[in-house]
């Protein structure tokens, strides 16, 4: 399941690398005898939309007075349907994303059809052999219709005051979510996805050679004091990341703006506001999607002040303990060298400019730490969250 997880992700960046031409029913025929079966012959299904991962219909029906998000997986061979069903349940039923009513398959056997031996380091292209997998297969969801838009397609901005503050309220109520209530392994110290880990080699591994080479081309000819090598800076950032005290919290990973959508319903902005697309979501460091909506919304200066500020406030008011501002601050220091190196990584694939600039930001926090500006401080972790079983 290790290697589909990791497939299934780097399918979402890179879907030629292992598209491998099969896919399940998504048909609309098939979407609505299913829609009927669950709510009655009057039930239709209506082509909404179609993306990366699935197809989208509006199933409805008058008689039984409903009308859902259905949506059917295309290729649920490479995901894990029972992590899904796991993730999208516990966020619905923690009232952090769409109200999920119900989840169904039919035909599907991802353990056995696809043929994962070309995949594993890393993923090339056409390496996923699924054509053994059974075409009638079906995986999918009944989820709450939602109408409006995210913020990239609204009127707001994602460096909005209004917004940042809508954000950081809903952000701190879902870094609440317990392993009781979502029912996965506090993995992240060994797992190599999603990027909010610790296993900072093999993730970055997974990226594929030819960033790792670009990367270390960059290092040799910016080299700095003490790192020198790409294996220097991998040395540095699993340093930061097994010190640094940010704790280990249900996290989203993947918070940027177009991951906020705003309903038309709703008197304030707080309640139009949902987090949604949890595919990436598992425990891991809280600073990560902190920083992650802090780089997409491009908050500097006063407005990230305000921002962290603003999730403090949040947070103290819910969460198992207090924090200040500068407690904050610091877990951040000790993570945003990881962020950075991270996204100069897998955005080396599409725009080799914003890859540089991202590895630049982090050439800059390294000089910080080299002057003595910076640092983090190995002080042990927080009783009061959850820890990477064998402990970490």
């Amino acid at each position: 399941m290790k290697i589909r997880r990791e497939l299934d992700s780097f399918e979402k960046r890179h879907p030629e690398f292992t598209d491998s031409g099969i896919r399940s029913d998504t048909s609309q025929p098939t979407a609505e005898r299913i829609c009927k079966e669950e709510f009655g012959e009057d039930a239709v299904s209506v082509f909404l939309g179609e993306g990366g991962q699935g197809v989208v219909y509006n199933c409805s029906s008058e008689e039984a007075g409903v009308a859902y998000a259905q949506k059917l997986y295309k290729n649920p061979f490479l995901m894990d349907p029972e992590r899904a069903e796991i993730v999208d349940s516990a966020m619905s039923n923690t009232e952090n994303g769409p109200a999920i009513y119900k989840f169904f398959e039919e035909n599907l056997d991802v353990k056995d059809c696809c043929d994962l031996s070309a995949c594993e380091d890393p993923p090339t292209s056409g390496c996923a052999d699924c054509t053994a997998c059974d075409q009638a297969a079906v995986f999918g969801k009944f989820e709450e219709l939602l109408y409006g838009k995210d913020i990239t397609k609204s009127d707001f901005d994602a460096n909005d005051e209004i917004v940042y503050k809508a954000f950081t309220k809903k952000l701190a109520k879902l870094h609440q979510v317990t392993q009781k209530e979502c029912d996965r392994k506090v993995g992240f110290c060994y797992e190599s996805w999603p990027w909010n880990t610790r296993a900072v080699a093999t993730h970055l591994d997974s990226w594929g050679v030819l960033a790792k080479a670009f990367l270390g081309k960059l290092i040799k000819e910016y080299p700095s004091e003490n790192i020198k090598t790409y294996d220097d800076a991998v040395n540095m950032l699993y340093e930061n990341l097994y010190a640094t005290m940010s704790p280990t919290v249900w996290a989203h990973n993947d918070p940027h703006p177009g991951n906020i959508f705003i309903r038309d319903e709703g008197e304030t902005l707080d309640e139009k506001m949902l987090i949604i697309d949890y595919d990436n979501a598992e425990f891991g460091m809280r600073a990560w999607d902190l920083m992650y909506y802090a780089n997409s919304a491009l908050l500097n200066g006063e407005k990230f002040q305000d921002y962290i500020n603003s999730y403090v406030e949040n947070y103290n008011q819910i969460g198992p303990r207090e924090f200040s501002y500068e407690e904050l601050m610091q877990e951040l220091i000790c993570v945003y060298p990881w962020l950075f190196f991270d996204f100069a990584s897998f955005t080396f694939y599409w725009d080799v400019e914003v890859s540089t600039a991202c590895f630049f930001a982090w050439r800059v926090l390294i000089e910080e730490y080299e002057n003595g500006n910076l640092s983090c401080p190995s002080t042990g972790r927080y009783p009061e969250y959850p820890k990477c079983y064998p402990i970490a």
